[in-house]
């Protein structure tokens, strides 16, 4: 038998495997056109995770999506990241990191006159206090949702997944000691936990305010509102909601199907028309998330209330500011 050509074959020897194709390089002008696109996307966003810039550079077709397991698109766009903002190209406040975190042992002051040039800069009353309700933002990620949770001087929890016991015993306690309606409103990831771990905690708060086993829970997604014992409760879920993970659909991945939540998570898309992929909530821009978060915070206020705090506010900070010479040691 002939050896086929390009090949060795004979006595012991196996026919050798073809060449795979080289993979074509990005050129120099298609790898600038890749960092001002990245910029741009980040400049839109900000501020913004890595892996909301990567989605968003995914759906513009700058990168391919990364297959399940693999990082690829992910380690380039931070690495174009990185290097923007290492040279000066890009302001490090853009990119927030939310696996890290520095505890602080708190904040000092050089003199009484820093401490009272620093209370009367910093100071924002209570707009909340004559509000006739509450309002929490419960999320898996914090630093996307905090300019606006800030703006509006809302508790802003981060769960990490699935919020612990200690977290939601802790939210209990406020429910019961407050005299208003609590809204708890939630963001969190598409998939078997993210799906779970609103209608858990709900249920959970429910028990332990006393209200049993009653079906006071009205579905996950309906804002339901529950009344135990007194106790008026919301819990609304703001994304992912069915509705991203059908405009987001090119983002999503595949599902841990080993997951606890898994076959619940399966009903769930089964009763919405889904398939059974997950999608993160980083996949939704951060400006949009910031929209959406912000839109629900403010349907609880009412703003003439409110209007009336700022002017107290503005009053009692410029008298900070007049504070008599004889304080500011």
């Amino acid at each position: 038998m002939s050896a086929l050509p390009g090949t060795l074959e004979g006595p012991g020897l196996y026919g050798a495997s073809p060449l795979k194709p080289k993979r074509r390089r990005a050129t120099k002008t298609e790898m600038d056109d890749r960092r001002e696109a990245v910029y741009r996307i980040a400049q839109e966003m900000a501020p913004a995770t890595v892996r909301q810039i990567m989605y968003r550079a995914v759906v513009e077709h700058l990168f391919p999506k990364d297959a399940s397991g693999s990082t690829k698109t992910y380690d380039k766009v931070q690495g174009v990241l990185g290097d923007m903002r290492v040279e000066g190209a890009m302001p490090y406040e853009w990119v927030v990191d939310e696996s890290r975190s520095l505890a602080s042992p708190g904040h000092f002051y050089d003199s009484l006159a820093d401490l009272h040039e620093t209370v009367a800069h910093l100071y924002d009353r209570n707009h909340w206090q004559s509000q006739p309700e509450r309002v929490e933002v419960w999320t898996e990620k914090e630093g996307v949702l905090w300019p606006v949770t800030a703006k509006w001087n809302v508790p802003l929890l981060v769960c990490h997944g699935r919020p612990s016991i200690t977290v939601k015993h802790d939210a209990v306690e406020c429910i019961m000691a407050s005299d208003k309606r609590t809204t708890i409103l939630y963001v969190g990831d598409h998939d078997p936990t993210g799906v779970d771990s609103p209608r858990e905690a709900e249920e959970w708060m429910r028990t332990q305010m006393g209200g049993g086993d009653t079906g006071l829970f009205n579905g996950l997604f309906g804002g339901s509102r529950s009344i135990f014992g007194g106790y008026q409760f919301d819990f609304e879920v703001l994304a992912v909601l069915p509705e991203h993970v059908e405009q987001y659909a090119e983002l999503t991945r595949a599902t841990n199907t080993n997951d606890k939540c898994y076959d619940r998570f399966v009903d769930y898309c089964d009763e919405n028309g889904l398939d059974y992929d997950s999608l993160e909530m980083d996949a939704i821009p951060a400006n949009e998330l910031r929209r959406i978060v912000e839109d629900a915070i403010t349907l609880h206020i009412d703003f003439d209330l409110w209007d009336i705090e700022s002017l107290y506010d503005d009053l009692e900070r410029q008298a900070l500011q007049e504070m008599p010479p004889s304080w500011r040691v």
